[in-house]
């Protein structure tokens, strides 16, 4: 069976007879639709590229300029402990002021390796042991490395006695960024001597 097709008009039936419905035109969007979904896109990115790195940048001061501070406060809370300043007996609030992790870890000059509870204990029985007038202070305090969650310093940690000499330990602390603030999480003493006067090497 065969159906006349006229030559300037396209048969709209095909060979198994089912006619060929016509394609719908697709919905227009209005250009101004497509300027306005450009521009946000293009402010969303522009947005992000310049805004999060200042905001990435500034965090990383706070928890910089948060490490030193407390570098000092662990100090002074450690010397009032142990020299009994200010009738310190809350240990409570001296750890605290510490800011030491639950699970910190400590390495004495002497090479002995001290964790949390030891620490703890330690610390509690010290309290006013070094006698009145005793203090520690950081000094020489160096940003060694930064992390995206810890920061590495190296400092000096003099302790003062009132009857004997100072004593200096190079220290190496790791200081971490968690949901509860920052704590020191490590640190590494070691003891420094007294440099020999020049020419005294090898005399007798």
């Amino acid at each position: 069976v065969s159906y006349p097709v006229r030559d300037d008009k396209p048969a709209i039936f095909s060979t198994n007879m089912r006619p060929q419905l016509p394609r719908r035109p697709s919905p227009q969007v209005p250009t101004g639709l497509w300027y306005f979904a450009a521009g946000m896109i293009v402010a969303y990115v522009l947005y992000f590229s310049f805004s999060a790195p200042k905001e990435r940048t500034q965090d990383k001061e706070n928890f910089v300029a948060s490490c030193h501070a407390s570098l000092f406060e662990y100090h002074e809370a450690l010397s009032e402990w142990l020299s009994g300043k200010n009738n310190a007996k809350d240990f409570q609030l001296t750890w605290k002021r510490m800011r030491m992790d639950d699970d910190a870890v400590v390495v004495q000059p002497t090479g002995r390796e001290m964790t949390g509870n030891q620490i703890k204990s330690a610390l509690q029985a010290m309290n006013g042991a070094a006698g009145k007038g005793f203090y520690t202070v950081p000094t020489k305090i160096t940003l060694q490395r930064i992390y995206p969650a810890s920061l590495l310093w190296s400092f000096v940690e003099e302790q003062h006695m009132p009857s004997s000499p100072t004593q200096k330990h190079a220290t190496s602390a790791l200081c971490e960024q968690g949901q509860k603030g920052i704590k020191w999480v490590h640190l590494h003493e070691t003891k420094l001597e007294e440099p020999e006067e020049p020419g005294t090497i090898g005399r007798k």
